[in-house]
């Protein structure tokens, strides 16, 4: 959904309607996240493994999640909007090929 949004941004940027899709799709997005966050370690590890594995996950994330605005805004500045969404939509696309992968492995 966040890849979808920032393309979308990209199609019709500064359109008041895209922008309100762009902001529904990418929090759509946040919240199938945060869903998936508590879940995937509970299916791929058990429960037994759950609480080592979610917290190993977490941090790595968490400082991900901290660095993201100061390196978005970073790189909006110097190489512009344009090709800051798309950076954000192929990565978004690379971590849903890596879950499918994952996925594939189970």
């Amino acid at each position: 959904l966040g890849a979808a949004a920032c393309l979308l941004q990209l199609l019709a940027h500064g359109s008041a309607p895209v922008s309100t899709a762009f902001v529904l799709l990418y929090s759509a997005g946040a919240g199938v996240l945060s869903i998936a966050r508590a879940t995937l370690p509970l299916l791929l590890f058990g429960q037994r493994g759950y609480a080592v594995m979610s917290s190993r996950l977490t941090v790595p994330q968490n400082l991900i999640f901290a660095a993201a605005p100061l390196l978005y805004a970073a790189g909006i500045e110097r190489v512009g909007t344009v090709f800051s969404l798309v950076g954000s939509a192929v990565l978004q696309l690379l971590a849903l090929a890596a879950l499918a992968v994952l996925v594939r492995r189970l």
